[in-house]
């Protein structure tokens, strides 16, 4: 019987998905990052030349979001230098209406 950690191991790399990647490590850190209640309304959607681009589910929670983003750019690049952030960009995530 294979241990668990091992199965998980193997299909990361079927899935490609690398545990070692700045990208998927700032994403599994982002909690950390913004802190846990803010993590749960914010998420990272993407970061690309610079920028992180995080959807927010409230416009309350993108107020604060915006209160905090020097820190969190400052942390983010502390943390990962490699991705090169330097700035941050909020938006309200779109919901779909229900009928």
């Amino acid at each position: 019987m294979k241990r668990a950690g091992d199965v998980l191991t193997e299909l990361l790399r079927r899935a490609r998905i690398q545990l070692d990647n700045p990208h998927s490590s700032m994403a599994r850190s982002w909690p950390a990052i913004v802190g846990e209640d803010l993590a749960s309304h914010a998420h990272l959607a993407d970061v690309d030349h610079g920028r992180m681009l995080v959807e927010v589910d409230h416009p309350a929670w993108l107020q604060l979001l915006q209160m905090q983003e020097r820190r969190i750019v400052r942390e983010v690049a502390r943390r990962y230098p490699q991705l090169g952030v330097t700035r941050m960009t909020s938006v309200l995530r779109r919901t779909e209406p229900t009928e």
